[in-house]
């Protein structure tokens, strides 16, 4: 804050007519007034909170992993918010005015897509001449259930199969493209390029160091792609059991193996055939651990657990700000890794 002159201060009288106590009194006043003064103009200085400031290029990112990329891409040229509050799930979440607000004035909303994010589309129109960006240009991206060997699939002949058997059937439906491409660090470092090209035509004249801090920002991730690589080979057992469908990229990257998911897709509850073939799963795999998520009530897990005789362990595929150990795109990364390796090792880990 630059600094300011009140115009008493500037010029100092040698003596002064008041007598101590009425001078301790206006010492006292004019402190205060000087206090006063500072104040006003440092709250006058501050925007409020998710308020854009007036001028400066404001984007948005759908989730907190993305924002974090972004954010790095625009360094100190651009405001970065973010859509989905803390502790939210993506795919439950509800956009309320207050999520609205906070990408009003954004340029751009950076996007996951393929049905994770759409929520955000009503973000864009809110935010008026928003370009709606998705990332993953360059990413090879992998079907959902449709390229999955089914979880305990059995062969029921024509016309044979029961309700309960239809409705599991039904879950295994090609669900599209899988949207947790983003769980590996070299598709990061896709993104930060992706990024960078878009603000890029937001602000041409910070073009050159859009690029720079995605080009040193995707040789970090790169160095992290290789570091989890390793961390994943040294692990006796690379199978795990997970919440949702959100860790097959992270297991195809890193050498590990899905052999079964709680819930058919994130925010879809399973049927009992459906827990019937996890538990077959983790029975088969010999897996001791089942990984929960935080944005995810447990309870239903806990309770499976509980018959199968295995530890809950936690995956993050979010993070968040505030979130110890999480707070940042690479160290959720590293976290998700290091509670494989603690929960493989036997000491568990939340």
């Amino acid at each position: 804050m630059p600094e300011r002159q009140v115009g008493p201060r500037a010029t100092r009288r040698p003596t002064s007519p008041l007598a101590p106590g009425r001078r301790g009194g206006a010492a006292l006043a004019l402190t205060a007034a000087l206090l006063a003064v500072l104040t006003g103009a440092c709250t006058a200085q501050a925007p409020q909170d998710g308020a854009p400031e007036a001028g400066r290029l404001r984007v948005a990112a759908s989730l907190f992993p993305l924002q974090d990329i972004v954010r790095h891409v625009a360094g100190a040229r651009a405001d970065v918010v973010v859509v989905l509050p803390a502790g939210a799930s993506p795919h439950t979440f509800d956009l309320a005015p207050s999520d609205l607000a906070r990408v009003s004035g954004a340029r751009a909303v950076f996007r996951i897509g393929h049905g994770l994010d759409d929520w955000a589309i009503r973000a864009i129109g809110e935010a008026g001449e928003a370009q709606d960006v998705l990332v993953d240009a360059g990413i090879a991206l992998r079907q959902g259930a449709e390229e999955d060997e089914h979880q305990g699939e059995e062969e029921h002949p024509e016309g044979t199969a029961g309700p309960e058997e239809a409705e599991h059937a039904a879950e295994q439906e090609p669900g599209g493209i899988d949207p947790h491409y983003w769980l590996v660090a070299a598709n990061g470092a896709v993104i930060a390029r992706n990024v960078a090209a878009t603000m890029a035509e937001l602000d041409p004249d910070g073009a050159e160091a859009y690029r720079a801090n995605a080009r040193a920002y995707a040789t970090e991730l790169e160095g992290l792609d290789r570091r989890l690589a390793d961390e994943a080979a040294a692990l006796a057992d690379r199978r795990i059991a997970t919440f949702h469908d959100a860790w097959f990229y992270f297991a195809a990257a890193y050498g590990l193996e899905v052999v079964a998911t709680f819930e058919p897709s994130g925010g879809r509850e399973p049927s009992p055939a459906w827990v019937r073939d996890f538990q077959d799963g983790v029975r088969d795999a010999g897996v001791d651990v089942v990984f929960a998520e935080p944005q995810s009530s447990t309870r239903a897990l806990e309770a499976i657990a509980r018959d199968l005789g295995v530890r809950i362990a936690m995956l993050d595929d979010i993070g968040g700000p505030d979130v110890p150990g999480r707070s940042s795109y690479t160290e959720l990364l590293a976290w998700n890794m290091e509670q494989i390796r603690q929960a493989k090792a036997g000491a568990g880990g939340g």
